[in-house]
C-alpha cells in the first residue's frame, strides 16, 4: 500500500488535510499520515514527523496563503527533500507563489507536479484528490514478480502433490494462516452509523465509549443561525466518551469539588449545579477532558448526521425531557432506547452538558481559539444536548447549541468526560 505525508498549515488548510486524508485512505486505498497535534508553537522539530516523512513514499503540502510563513512546513519540506521524497504541492485558492522562493527546497517543491484545488465545497474536489491518489500510485513502484514462470508452474505442482498426499487440511495447518493486516478498532473510517457496533472499555471504573474515525455534517441548515452553516467535519483519530452522564456517586469517588451540592442526591442521578470550571477540574481527576462541541455533535450523530441520538423523527419514549421527568433529572442511562450510534446514553434530555468549546459562530474550527482552556471568566462555553425542563423539540436535538459563562450553574446543567484514544 501507496503510504502519504500531508504537510498543511492549520490556519490555512486544517479542514482540507483532514478530507484529503480521508478521501486517499477510503476511495483510493493510499495510508496517509496527517498531524493533528498543534505544532505551530516554539520547540525543535518533533521526530514523530522526521519518522512519519521517513515512512512516507510521497511527500503532499498544501499551499495556503501563509503556508510557508509556518517554520514547521518548511522544516517538513527540508526533511523530505533531503530524503529524496517524491514531492506534489497542492495549492489552494487562496496561494500566491512567493518571488523568489524563500530556498532551494521550496523552489524543488514548487517545481514538481501539482494539483490545484479551488475550495473545500468547490464539485470538483473529489477529481482534484482522484489526480493526486493517481500521481502518488504512479510515483510508487509496483512490485515485480522475481520467479521466472517455469519456476512457478513447478512450484504450484508441487504443492498440489503436497496437497493430494496428506490431505487439504493438514496442508493449510503446515503451511500455517497467512497473517493479515489489522489495525485497532476505531481506526478505520466509518461511513455508516449502521457499519459501527459500539465498544465499551472501563477507565478507572468509568464506562466509555469508543467514537471511530470518519466524518459527519455539523450544524443544521434549518436550525437556529447559529447552527448555520451546516459544514463537514472530519476526525483522523478515534475517541472515547463517557457512556453516561457524570453522576453523583461518581463525582464523590473521584472527590470532585463544586460550590454547590446537586438538587436531587441519588447516586445515579446526574451532577448538576455544576459551573464549566468545575466540570473540567473534574475531568482532569479522572485523567480526561471535557469533549470539544464537535466530538460531542459526532458522538450524538454519526456518519448518517442525525438529528437526533437515535434517528431524524423526534420520538417522546426516548428522552428524559418536560412530558416525562416529574420536574427532575432521572438516573443516568434510565432509557436504552436513546442511545446514541456508539451507544452513548442521555444525548438528548436529562441534563444539559457542557463542552470545552467557547461559543463562536460556525464553522467550527479548532484553531480559531475556541478550544482555549483559560479561565476568562467573560467567555461564554458551549452547553449541547437538552434537560428535563425543556418544552421545545428543537432544544432537545443534537444540532442545539446553549452557552453560558464559566461560572453558571443550575439543576438543569451537568457534563461527561471525554479522553483520545
Amino acid at each position: 500500500m501507496a503510504r502519504a505525508f500531508i504537510s498543511y498549515r492549520r490556519v490555512d488548510s486544517a479542514a482540507l488535510a483532514t478530507l484529503i486524508a480521508m478521501t486517499l485512505s477510503k476511495q483510493h486505498g493510499i495510508e496517509t499520515y496527517v498531524d493533528t497535534r498543534n505544532t505551530d508553537g516554539g520547540g525543535a522539530f518533533p521526530d514523530r514527523l522526521r519518522r512519519a516523512i521517513a515512512e512516507s513514499d510521497v511527500f503532499i503540502c498544501l499551499l495556503g496563503e501563509t503556508s510557508l510563513e509556518s517554520a514547521w512546513v518548511l522544516e517538513e519540506i527540508e526533511h523530505a527533500y533531503n530524503l529524496r521524497k517524491t514531492m506534489i504541492p497542492v495549492f489552494q485558492e487562496r496561494y500566491s507563489a512567493p518571488k523568489p522562493p524563500p530556498n532551494a527546497h521550496v523552489e524543488a517543491l514548487l517545481q514538481s507536479d501539482g494539483v490545484q484545488i479551488l475550495d473545500v465545497r468547490n464539485v470538483y474536489v473529489d477529481q482534484a484528490i482522484a489526480a493526486v491518489a493517481d500521481m502518488i500510485k504512479k510515483s510508487v513502484p509496483q512490485p515485480r514478480l522475481r520467479l521466472a514462470k517455469p519456476l512457478m508452474i513447478v512450484a504450484v505442482l508441487i504443492v498440489l502433490a503436497v496437497a493430494l498426499v496428506i490431505g487439504l487440511p493438514q496442508l493449510s495447518s503446515l503451511l500455517g494462516d497467512a497473517p493479515s493486516a489489522t489495525r485497532e478498532p476505531g481506526y478505520e473510517p466509518v461511513t455508516r452509523n449502521a457499519d459501527w457496533t459500539p465498544i465499551a472499555e472501563d477507565f478507572n471504573g468509568v464506562t466509555m465509549m469508543l467514537v471511530p474515525v470518519g466524518c459527519f455534517t455539523m450544524g443544521n441548515p434549518e436550525g437556529e443561525i447559529d447552527q448555520i452553516p451546516a459544514h463537514e467535519q472530519c476526525f483522523d483519530e478515534p475517541f472515547w466518551i463517557d457512556e453516561v452522564e457524570v453522576t453523583n456517586a461518581q463525582f464523590a469517588r473521584f472527590n470532585g469539588r463544586a460550590d454547590r451540592s446537586s438538587e436531587w442526591s441519588g447516586d445515579d442521578q446526574p451532577r448538576e449545579r455544576i459551573t464549566w470550571l468545575e466540570a473540567r477540574d473534574f475531568c482532569t481527576l479522572r485523567g480526561a477532558r471535557l469533549p470539544t462541541e464537535r466530538e460531542w455533535e459526532y458522538a450524538a450523530r454519526g456518519p448518517d448526521s442525525l438529528l437526533f441520538p437515535w434517528g431524524d423523527r423526534w420520538d417522546a419514549d426516548k428522552a428524559i425531557w418536560w412530558d416525562n421527568a416529574n420536574e427532575q433529572s432521572a438516573d443516568v442511562g434510565s432509557i436504552p432506547a436513546g442511545a446514541s450510534w456508539v451507544g452513548a446514553l442521555d444525548m438528548s434530555g436529562n441534563v444539559w452538558e457542557w463542552v470545552s468549546s467557547i461559543y463562536m459562530p460556525y464553522p467550527y474550527a479548532a484553531d480559531d481559539g475556541r478550544e482555549q482552556n483559560s479561565n476568562d471568566m467573560e467567555v461564554y462555553r458551549g452547553l449541547r444536548g437538552g434537560a428535563w425542563d425543556q418544552i421545545e423539540i428543537s432544544s432537545m436535538t443534537s444540532t442545539y447549541r446553549n452557552d453560558n459563562t464559566l461560572d453558571y450553574e443550575t439543576e438543569q446543567d451537568g457534563f461527561r468526560c471525554a479522553r483520545s484514544a
